[in-house]
């Protein structure tokens, strides 16, 4: 399946906004914007693709969604999509306990089990009130 066009918006809006944070799991994990980018299109992502796990995996413990042997914090999860969704927190918290109710506590399947959560919760915002969102405005505000 083809990833909608507005999460290439939210990939490519990355690109630019790039953390320092972002910026080092690049660096870190040895993996170009490009290669990720390309990695990142498909829907649901893959849970063997290591380079969405690894750079995720990176990114997630640097914003302290994981911690750093790679286990899960649900509710870091829940006020960073919050955050990045300009999200209600109730809903969000519906989104995690019926979308990611486990985890396997491998980092890699994790990371990736919680870019898919996200890539779901954008598509539940763009289709709850049954008219596209601006996924780039909702990101800069």
């Amino acid at each position: 399946m083809r990833i909608p066009p507005y999460l290439v918006l939210i990939l490519s809006f990355f690109q630019f906004s790039a953390s320092n944070d972002q910026q080092d799991c690049l660096k870190e994990t040895e993996t170009a914007y490009e290669t990720l980018h390309k990695e990142f299109q498909g829907f649901p992502t893959s849970y063997d693709n290591d380079v969405v796990g690894k750079f995720f995996a990176c990114l997630w413990k640097k914003n302290g969604v994981m911690n750093g042997e790679g286990i899960v914090n649900k509710d870091a999860f829940i006020d960073y999509f919050t955050a990045l969704a300009h999200n209600n927190r109730d809903d969000t918290v519906r989104l995690v306990r019926e979308e990611l109710p486990s985890f396997a506590q491998n980092e890699q399947v994790d990371a990736i089990r919680l870019v898919n959560g996200v890539k779901l919760g954008f598509l539940g915002l763009t289709s709850a009130d049954q008219q596209r969102k601006d996924v780039l405005k909702i990101i800069m505000t």
